[in-house]
C-alpha cells in the first residue's frame, strides 16, 4: 500500500545517503552496492550507464563481484560501448585468482567466442574448475554441452546428468527445467512422469518462467504428465505470458499465447475475454 511504499522509499533515499557518504570515504563495497542500486533500479531510476562507473571504481579497487558485472556490461554492451576483449580480460583476472563467477565468464567466452577464439574444449575446462566450486551455471552449461558433444567435445551423458542434477538441487532454474524435460522425455533417464511433475512444479516454484509454460501447457492439454485442469493451466500461462520477456525459444512462447488465447476465447479456467482471446492470438 502506499504507507509501506513511502516507508520504502525513505529508507531507500536513506541508504543511498550513507553509500555515498561512504563512497566519499572510498569504501570498495559502497562503490559497488551503488552500482548495483543503480544497475536494477533500486529505489531509484534505472541508469545503467552510472552503475557502470561505480562498478569500474571498484574494479579498480579489486572487489570481485564488479568485476563479473562490469565483464557482463562489455561484454553485452550494457552501460558502456560493447567491448567483448575487454569483458574476456575481465573474466580471465578474476578466473586466475581462483574465483568460479570468473572461471564460469572465461568459460562462456571460450564457449561463444566473446574476446577470445572460440573454444569448446576450453570452455568444458573452466566450466569444470567453476562447477568444482559449486557454480551452478557452470554445471548447468556443462550439461548442455556433454549431453551431445560438438566441436571436440567427446559426448558424455553420464557427466552431462550428473552436472544437471547437481545445479538441481541447488534450484538453479535451467537445471529443474531441463531435469524434468529429461523424465518427461525419456531420453537420457528412464522415462519418469512423477519426478518430471516434481522437477517442473520445483522450477515454477522458483519463478522459472519454462516450467510455467510447460506446466500451462500440460494442464491444458491433458495428458500422460498430468489430467486437464484449466484453472490450473490458466494460472500457469498466465504466468508465463507475464513474463514472456524471458522466453527465448519461439515455439514454446507460441503454444503459451495460442493456449492463454483460448482460455480467455471459451472461458476455460477464466471469465470469457474476446479482446484478450484475440490479443493472444495474434501475438
Amino acid at each position: 500500500d502506499e504507507e509501506n511504499y513511502l516507508r520504502a522509499t525513505k529508507y531507500v533515499k536513506e541508504a543511498l545517503k550513507y553509500l555515498n557518504e561512504a563512497a566519499e570515504e572510498n569504501s570498495i563495497k559502497a562503490y559497488f552496492l551503488l552500482g548495483e542500486i543503480y544497475n536494477y533500479g533500486l529505489g531509484v531510476t534505472t541508469n545503467k550507464e552510472t552503475a557502470a562507473e561505480w562498478y569500474k571504481k571498484a574494479v579498480d579497487e579489486g572487489y570481485a563481484d564488479a568485476y563479473t558485472r562490469l565483464a557482463d556490461f562489455y561484454i553485452t554492451g550494457t552501460g558502456v560501448s560493447e567491448n567483448k576483449d575487454k569483458g574476456f580480460k575481465l573474466y580471465k583476472e578474476l578466473a586466475d585468482a581462483g574465483y568460479d563467477s570468473g572461471q564460469s565468464g572465461v568459460g562462456l567466452c571460450y564457449e561463444n567466442g566473446y574476446g577470445t577464439t572460440k573454444n569448446l574444449s576450453n570452455a568444458v575446462e573452466y566450466y569444470k574448475k567453476a562447477a568444482e566450486q559449486g557454480n551452478n551455471y557452470a554445471q548447468y552449461r556443462l550439461y548442455k554441452i556433454l549431453r551431445d558433444g560438438n566441436e571436440g567435445v567427446v559426448k558424455d551423458v553420464d557427466s552431462a546428468i550428473l552436472f544437471l542434477k547437481q545445479a538441481a538441487e541447488n534450484n538453479y532454474n535451467d537445471a529443474l527445467y531441463h531435469l524434468g524435460i529429461e523424465y518427461y522425455f525419456g531420453e537420457l533417464l528412464p522415462k519418469d512422469n512423477t519426478l518430471a511433475l516434481k522437477y517442473f512444479q520445483c522450477g515454477y516454484d522458483n519463478g522459472d518462467v519454462y516450467s510455467s509454460a510447460m506446466l500451462g501447457v500440460q494442464y491444458y492439454t491433458g495428458g500422460d504428465l498430468v489430467e486437464k485442469d484449466y484453472t490450473l493451466a490458466f494460472k500457469y500461462l498466465s504466468y508465463a505470458a507475464d513474463n514472456s520477456e524471458y522466453i527465448y525459444n519461439d515455439k514454446v512462447l507460441a503454444n503459451v499465447f495460442k493456449n492463454l488465447g483460448a482460455c480467455y476465447r471459451f472461458g476455460r479456467g477464466t471469465e470469457v475475454n474476446q479482446s484478450l482471446a484475440s490479443y493472444y492470438t495474434e501475438l
